[in-house]
């Protein structure tokens, strides 16, 4: 009867420990595939910033440091994308057509500085 009970309370132990090792692999598996895919999407867009592709050991090396992996990324972040328009000239000449040379250039910007002083 005692040697039921223990082989009872060793399977219900067994039981638990495999049931507790699946939900941790299982956990193990996901946090892998999303770090995984974070790495990808920095080198992405690494490469995309700088036109250079990171090396396997940078990515192996960023994949295991989770602190380095989001500097990474909000250094990406914060330097790459696309310059965006700060607006337009505030006025724009009318009638002026741009200068032939390097001599009626400076004529027009005597001209236009003679202009400001009579002003």
């Amino acid at each position: 009867m005692r040697n039921e009970l223990l082989l009872k309370a060793a399977d219900i132990l067994e039981k638990t420990a495999a049931y507790i090792d699946g939900v941790e692999s299982e956990k193990q598996a996901a946090e892998k595939v999303a770090k995984d895919a974070a790495v990808k999407s920095i080198a992405a867009r690494y490469a995309e910033v700088t036109g250079e592709s990171l090396e396997d050991a940078e990515l192996n090396k960023l994949a295991s440091d989770a602190t380095a992996l989001e500097t990474v990324r909000k250094m990406l972040d914060k330097t790459g994308g696309a310059v965006e328009s700060l607006g337009r000239p505030g006025r724009e000449l009318v009638g002026v057509r741009p200068p032939a040379g390097k001599e009626e250039a400076r004529k027009q910007a005597v001209d236009r500085f003679a202009v400001f002083l009579q002003s």
